[in-house]
């Protein structure tokens, strides 16, 4: 990718990757850059993998994740606004929701229920930290 599109330069288009690392050396350096939200229970497992989400614009598209555990998400850099649509056996009695988050916010949320895409506020980078928990 040129540096143009990364900066998101006027005319480039806008960018959004994840990606997940399991390594245990990589892991170690990325957690010594954050912790685990205080808050989940001392008991709590926690992945031996972890999740980066940067760009820009659209985020994720509309989907459901295959994953193990429930999910923490913590909003680094950027404002991001998530769309939640309940799974078709409850969308009779569950309404869509929609929130934003800013930077320091954590989100706990059961992405193998929810489907859910996100939206990046027009210009900004955003970065988030993520991982499971059970």
């Amino acid at each position: 990718m040129s540096e143009s599109r990364v900066q998101m330069k006027e005319g480039e288009k806008p960018w959004y990757v994840g990606w997940s690392n399991c390594h245990p050396d990589v892991l170690s350096e990325m957690r010594q850059h954050y912790e685990m939200p205080h808050f989940l229970p001392q008991d709590a497992e926690h992945a031996r993998m972890d999740y980066i989400f940067i760009g820009y614009d659209q985020g994720a598209v509309m989907h459901i994740d295959y994953i193990s555990r429930l999910m923490w998400q913590a909003q680094i850099r950027g404002h991001k606004t998530w769309r939640l649509v309940p799974p078709p056996d409850c969308e009779d009695v569950c309404s869509p929701l929609t929130f934003r988050v800013d930077p320091g916010d954590i989100v706990l949320l059961d992405t193998r229920q929810w489907y859910h895409d996100t939206h990046i506020d027009a210009g900004e980078l955003s970065l988030t930290v993520s991982s499971e928990y059970g």
